[in-house]
C-alpha cells in the first residue's frame, strides 16, 4: 500500500491491478484483490454455522441489550466494541444452534442458552428446572398479590439481600419460542419487565411486573406460571458513575426446538448446506467444537474479586475461594489451577487440583490448595482451559511481548 499527496485530483476505484481510495484526505493506492477464497473445511464451516442464530437472537431483543456489556474492549483505532460485537464474540463460545443456508435465509431463530449481559455485579443464580426455576433473590415473608406495591417489593429485596440497594433495578427477560403456523418458520418474541427498587413507589407491582418472572417460591423470587417454550433470565442493574452496571447472565432454556437444532443431525445438515468438505489428514473428531461440548465459564471470582480471562496473573493463597459460573461445569473431571511461583511468564508452572466444595452444572465452588499458593495463570476443566492469565512480560490475551503501540 502507498500513500500519495500529489497534484492530481484524488480518485477512488480500481484500475488494472491497483485500487485507489481516499482516507482522511490522503490518496491511498493498494494492490487489487481479485480472488476471494470461500473456506469450506469442516473446522471453518463449524464457525460459520454458529453465526446466523446468534445474529437472529440479538436482533430479536430490539435494542433491549443496549449497554448490557460492561466489558466491551476499547480499540483506539476503530472506536469501542459494540454491544452486538460483544454479544457475538461471547456467544460463539455458547452451545450452538445449527441452521442450514435456507433456514437462515428464511429467518429461523431458536431460543438458546446465550449470555445476554456481562458486567461487574454479582450474577443472579438460579436453581430448579423449567417453570420451577427460582432465583437467589430472597424476599423474606413477602407474598406477592394484586395489592403488593413496588415499595413492598423493593423493601423485601433490599432488606433480605445485602447486594441490592434502593435505586437498583431487577429486570426479567422472557424469550418465547414461536413457530409461524403458515410457513413453519421458528421465531422468538422477547419481552422485558423491569422493577426499580423504589421505597416510595406505592403503585401496584403488577402494573409493571406480571406473575411470570415475579412470583415467590420458598421465599425467593421465582419464574411462576408456564407461558410456553423458550428461555428467560433475571438481570440486576445499577447506575454507576458514568455507566450502567449489570450482572452477567445467561438465558435459562426450556425449549424442545433448541434440543433439535443443537443435535448432531442438525449440525450435519448445516455443514452440507454450506458445502463443507472433509480433510483426509485431519484427526477424527477434531472438527467438533470444544465450546459445544466442553465447560464454559462466564464469570470467575477468586478471593472475592472478579477476574477477567486474558488479564494479568495474580497472587493466590491457600484456601482462597474460587467460584466459576457458566454452563456444563458439572461432571467428574477435576477442576485444576495452573500456578507459578512468580508473576512473570518465564517462571516454572504446575497444575494442582482444587478442593471442590460445590459442583453444579452452572456453578463450581472450590478452594486453592496449599501447594498452589503463588500466582494464578489459569483454570482447567477437561477438555479445555476455561480461564487464562498472563505474566508481567506479556500483553493480556495475546501472549506477545509488551509494546507501547498495542494493547
Amino acid at each position: 500500500m502507498a500513500i500519495g499527496n500529489g497534484i492530481m485530483t484524488k480518485v477512488s476505484g480500481s484500475a488494472g491491478n491497483l485500487t485507489f481510495a481516499v482516507l482522511s484526505g490522503e490518496q491511498i493506492v493498494k494492490a487489487r484483490v481479485r480472488d476471494m477464497k470461500n473456506p469450506k473445511t469442516a473446522l471453518q464451516v463449524n464457525q460459520r454455522i454458529k453465526f446466523p442464530n446468534i445474529v437472529a437472537m440479538y436482533r430479536s431483543f430490539h435494542g433491549l441489550l443496549k449497554d448490557g456489556f460492561e466489558r466491551k474492549r476499547s480499540r483506539r483505532r476503530r472506536g469501542d466494541q459494540s454491544d452486538f460485537n460483544r454479544f457475538m464474540s461471547i456467544n460463539l463460545q455458547s452451545a450452538p444452534v445449527f441452521l442450514t443456508r435456507a433456514e437462515s435465509a428464511a429467518g429461523y431463530c431458536v431460543a438458546a442458552p446465550y449470555q445476554i449481559t456481562e458486567g461487574s455485579l454479582v450474577s443472579i443464580r438460579t436453581q430448579g428446572l423449567g417453570t420451577d426455576t427460582y432465583s437467589d433473590i430472597a424476599l423474606g415473608d413477602l407474598q406477592i398479590s394484586d395489592t403488593t406495591t413496588v415499595a413492598d417489593f423493593a423493601r423485601a429485596v433490599v432488606t433480605n439481600n445485602e447486594l441490592y440497594e434502593y435505586g437498583d433495578a431487577i429486570s426479567y427477560f422472557s424469550v418465547l419460542q414461536n413457530v409461524n403456523v403458515e410457513t413453519g418458520v421458528p421465531f422468538v418474541t422477547v419481552n422485558m419487565y423491569k422493577v426499580t427498587l423504589d421505597a416510595a413507589d406505592l403503585s401496584p407491582l403488577r402494573a409493571v411486573a406480571p406473575p411470570v418472572g415475579f412470583s415467590v417460591s420458598n421465599g425467593f423470587l421465582s419464574h411462576g406460571e408456564n407461558i410456553g417454550q423458550g428461555a428467560f433470565a433475571w438481570v440486576h442493574s445499577r447506575r454507576g458513575e458514568g455507566k450502567l452496571l449489570v450482572s452477567s447472565q445467561r438465558l435459562v432454556v426450556m425449549n424442545a426446538l433448541f434440543d433439535e437444532y443443537n443435535s448432531n443431525l442438525a449440525k450435519d445438515d448445516a455443514r452440507k448446506a454450506y458445502g463443507s468438505v472433509s480433510v483426509a489428514l485431519e484427526p477424527d473428531g477434531s472438527d467438533d467444537m470444544a465450546s459445544a461440548t466442553g465447560p464454559v465459564v462466564s464469570q470467575l471470582t477468586v478471593g472475592g474479586t472478579v477476574r477477567l480471562t486474558g488479564s494479568k496473573a495474580f497472587a493466590i493463597g491457600k484456601d482462597d475461594k474460587v467460584v466459576l459460573e457458566g454452563s456444563r461445569l458439572g461432571g467428574t473431571a477435576p477442576v485444576q489451577v495452573l500456578y507459578g511461583t512468580t508473576a512473570t511468564q518465564t517462571g516454572n508452572h504446575a497444575m494442582a487440583d482444587l478442593t471442590v466444595t460445590l459442583r453444579q452444572n452452572d456453578r463450581v465452588e472450590a478452594t486453592i490448595p496449599e501447594e498452589a499458593a503463588g500466582y494464578c495463570y489459569g483454570f482447567y476443566i477437561a477438555p479445555r482451559i476455561v480461564a487464562m492469565f498472563v505474566g508481567d512480560n506479556q500483553n493480556p490475551g495475546t501472549g506477545d511481548s509488551e509494546s507501547p503501540d498495542e494493547i
